[in-house]
């Protein structure tokens, strides 16, 4: 039987912006695309003419380059109104940014950049931009050991998984295979859905999330949906880790006003499960270190 590795961190998503209308996208599918991943610390920041929104200039430290040449980067470009409609971040010197961009330096909101170590009034954090951060990091490590990160590997195996695999469903059936898209989604007799999203290298692993959930759920029955999940894909003794730890109280909770980030104690796996209230899924994975 095939071993199945489910991370959260392989499959972290961006951010709906509160003004802009972004299609939910995975780490490993921005990663192609991104012409220059770093982190970077705003310097400088200055007004800028250019007959749009766009009206900040930028200059920065690289504080880490993830991927591409940040020197072919000359400034960041942002939105002072950026709260008021455009797809741009708005930033001040001081801010610490993910940034993805090309050579142009423009921040936008749907390309995976996001502000980093962002707290507000009510003690929430940039979950998604730190877990994104993550994940980007862990593609590049991964491609610089020449790991078998690639499209047709992660297709063919979502198909052997999938071969393999729908016998042991019960409930469930196949309802779209978008292999392009490195991903597969199920559809369950109760309405619910369920997608599977590769990641390519095997402690890349596999996303896992049920949807839709409903919006109250206290923490017990945030485990009792958690702890069915990993059954269904996990190795048993992996499964029953986690049951374990929920058990004895062996986790640490981090809650902001749209989800909550239960992080496991387990002494091998970073092991998470994550409940985003506003998009309504519960995500359970686990991302082994090396």
């Amino acid at each position: 039987m095939l071993r199945f590795f489910i991370t959260l961190i392989a499959i972290a998503y961006i951010p709906y912006a509160a003004a802009c209308s972004c299609e939910r996208r995975s780490g490993h599918e921005i990663w192609p695309e991104a012409k220059h991943i770093f982190v970077a610390d705003i310097t400088q920041v200055r007004p800028v003419e250019t007959g749009s929104s766009l009206d900040q200039q930028g200059t920065f430290d690289v504080v880490e380059v993830i991927k591409g040449e940040p020197t072919t980067v000359p400034f960041l470009f942002g939105s002072s109104s950026a709260g008021r409609g455009p797809c741009l971040f708005d930033f001040n010197a001081g801010d610490r940014f993910l940034v993805v961009t090309d050579d142009t330096g423009i921040l936008g909101t749907c390309s995976g950049s996001g502000r980093l170590g962002e707290v507000d009034d009510t003690g929430r954090k940039g979950l998604w931009v730190e877990m994104l951060l993550e994940r980007f990091r862990a593609i590049a490590t991964d491609e610089s050991a020449q790991c078998t990160y690639a499209q047709s590997s992660q297709i063919d195996e979502l198909s052997r998984w999938w071969l393999s695999g729908k016998e042991e469903l019960p409930g469930w059936e196949l309802q779209e295979a978008a292999l392009e898209k490195r991903r597969i989604t199920f559809s369950g007799t109760t309405g619910q859905k369920m997608d599977v999203t590769y990641g390519g290298c095997d402690h890349l692993g596999y996303s896992i999330k049920i949807y839709p959930v409903v919006d109250d759920l206290d923490l017990w029955s945030i485990f009792s949906i958690a702890s069915e999940l990993p059954r269904r894909f996990w190795d048993d003794s992996d499964a029953d880790d986690l049951v374990a730890l929920l058990k004895n109280g062996e986790y640490e909770v981090e809650d902001s006003r749209e989800m909550r980030l239960i992080t496991l104690d387990h002494p091998d796996l970073y092991m998470t499960i994550l409940y985003n209230v506003k998009q309504g899924f519960i995500e359970v994975s686990y991302l082994r270190t090396f």
